[in-house]
């Protein structure tokens, strides 16, 4: 599906005609396992797998540049989506004076696409995990829903199985994408590899590459997966992916964070309007909106929340 093209159509207020009293649906992702996935990465095949909760993460510093896809990320609430620090780490400062524009897009099977704009992001220096707080800029249908991954605290086990996604765009064929314009258009593919858990660091590997929890993968991993998905057997999300190691066989490893490190962190989310609370931490959000396995396995410790791992 690599030369596939979908499509979104600009819309500055999606929510102009939903009902006031409706709420907006969220849908947990209906994963089954991704048969005939192995150690080395492949095309997933079909696109909208994820029904827009798999997103692509692009940059923009001007209407005439287009988008470039520079990593992939996650939908795991109403306008919120993680992704990698690193994918835009070189760009920061540029993002906080707003020389460049951050945007995602999540691929339907129906061929169309969600457009999220970045409106607000929160990192560590302790992890590679970006919060994104996102708003709608596409248009949307009366059946059109929000898909999200849940998530799961668990630390995986060593020999554990792990599918991880993400989507990279194809280079031999860019085509440019504007925001400003009425609609826009991706070329690329999702990828997709399994493998077992190899190694879990708890307190990270090294002082460089990874100081951070986080757990290798046996499997391969290509440069833009960089934010994607890191998911469980039952297709919860249980990490991120962070970094790859290129090996001639193409086999990884690939490492991932542990998403148990986003639990306590504020965050600021304005989408959609009327929704959110000031500044919530990921798990004091309504279930009804995130799901998180193991939301209990919180502690107080020393006068501060902890995480107790399972």
């Amino acid at each position: 599906m690599a030369d596939e093209r979908v499509r979104a159509i600009r819309d500055n207020d999606p929510l102009a005609l939903w009902p006031k009293d409706k709420p907006l649906p969220v849908r947990l992702v209906d994963y089954e396992a991704v048969v005939g996935a192995g150690a080395i990465v492949s095309s997933l095949g079909n696109w909208g797998y994820f029904e827009g909760a798999l997103l692509t993460c692009g940059l923009q510093r001007s209407q005439e540049e287009g988008l470039r896809i520079e990593g992939s990320a996650v939908m795991i609430a109403p306008g919120l989506a993680i992704t990698a620090t690193h994918v835009f780490e070189e760009y920061w400062d540029d993002l906080a004076s707003g020389q460049e524009r951050m945007a995602l897009q999540g691929i339907r099977s129906d061929g169309s696409m969600d457009v999220w704009r970045v409106e607000h992001i929160t990192i560590s220096r302790a992890d590679d995990m970006a919060l994104l707080s996102v708003a709608l800029m596409s248009a949307i249908h009366p059946d059109w829903y929000i898909s999200t991954f849940p998530l799961t605290t668990r630390t995986p086990t060593e020999g554990e199985l792990i599918t991880i996604v993400g989507f990279r765009e194809a280079k031999e064929e860019r085509v440019i994408e504007l925001c400003e314009v009425s609609s826009q258009t991706s070329v690329g593919d999702v990828y997709v590899a399994q493998g077992t858990v190899g190694t879990v660091y708890p307190d990270g590997r090294d002082a460089v590459a990874l100081p951070y929890p986080a757990f290798e993968v046996l499997c391969g991993s290509l440069g833009s997966m960089s934010g994607g998905a890191v998911l469980e057997a039952s297709g919860k999300l249980v990490g991120i992916i962070s970094r790859g190691w290129m090996t001639d066989a193409m086999d990884g490893p690939t490492y991932a964070t542990v998403i148990n490190e986003l639990l306590t962190r504020p965050i600021r989310l304005d989408w959609p309007p009327g929704v959110y609370d000031a500044r919530p931490m990921l798990y004091e959000i309504d279930p009804a909106l995130v799901h998180i396995e193991g939301r209990e396995k919180l502690i107080w410790k020393d006068g501060h929340l902890a995480y107790k791992v399972w």
